[in-house]
């Protein structure tokens, strides 16, 4: 069983490309409160991961983690660090705790928060538009500029509506929300995705756990013995995490110490 925890993925995105921008006590201070919020989960999991391997105890991964931020910051290689995004980066990272990945693959709230690390990062840099990009690990920040993101390998525009801001397409929103026309207000404007239950037009309207059904409804993603979605969620899913579609049916993943069939069961991986 993998003891692997998604914000230990997302914490060690901080041990890449160096970056520069600020100095003095406001970036240390900017980078112990991350560096808190990294160790504070990795040490609450109770499993061996990077942090605990590299690290004695809690205050000594903060120690650590808040000076490779600083050092990172310092040096210049083309990236900058952002504080004004550090309390967005800081949820983020609060909101994943010990959730397990496959866990927060289909959780609304956790999805919502990957996103706007991608809204908001820790770092950026200098591409535009259209120009070829890489991530550092858990989305903390990239090479494009502060105007865009990397999605898929090249730099593309943040979106600049907020919650409940006018919009005409899902462009014009945050990647988090989609464009939808409000009861409330009679307008387009930028909304949560919709839960299973609420109207849609195609899977991508739909939250991470649902997908978009012929009554043009979201419903939630099948688990083991039902039919798989006909059409995946917005994470890929057809079936629930430790199942896989089969036969069109939602096959349940083989568990620990068997052979690997479809898939593995729930918090496990196959391992040759």
């Amino acid at each position: 069983m993998s003891d692997r925890r998604l914000l230990v993925v997302l914490a060690f995105g901080l041990l890449g490309p160096s970056c520069d921008e600020e100095t003095g006590p406001s970036l240390r201070e900017q980078a112990g409160l991350v560096a808190e919020s990294v160790c504070r989960g990795a040490f609450a999991c109770g499993c061996d991961n990077d942090s605990t391997d590299r690290y004695a105890d809690e205050a000594a991964c903060v120690t650590g983690i808040e000076d490779l931020i600083v050092e990172r910051a310092l040096d210049d290689v083309g990236l900058t660090f952002q504080s004004a995004c550090v309390e967005r980066v800081v949820a983020a990272l609060d909101s994943y705790a010990c959730e397990p990945e496959d866990t927060a693959s289909i959780d609304g709230a956790l999805f919502a928060a990957s996103q706007q690390l991608q809204e908001c990062r820790l770092f950026y840099g200098t591409g535009s538009a259209g120009a070829a990009c890489s991530r550092l690990d858990g989305g903390l920040g990239d090479d494009c500029d502060a105007e865009h993101y990397c999605r898929d390998g090249a730099c593309v525009r943040v979106g600049a509506g907020a919650l409940d801001d006018a919009c005409e397409s899902d462009a014009d929103c945050q990647a988090s929300f989609r464009c939808l026309l409000s009861s409330e207000t009679m307008r387009r404007q930028c909304s949560p995705q919709p839960s299973a239950g609420q109207a849609c037009s195609d899977s991508g309207d739909c939250g991470p756990d649902a997908y978009c059904n012929a009554a043009a409804a979201c419903a939630a993603i099948p688990g083991v013995g039902q039919s798989c979605a006909p059409s995946p969620s917005q994470t890929g899913l057809t079936c629930m995490p430790g199942s896989a579609c089969a036969n069109g049916v939602c096959e349940a993943g083989t568990g620990e110490g068997e052979a690997c069939g479809v898939t593995c069961a729930s918090g496990l991986e196959c391992e040759s």
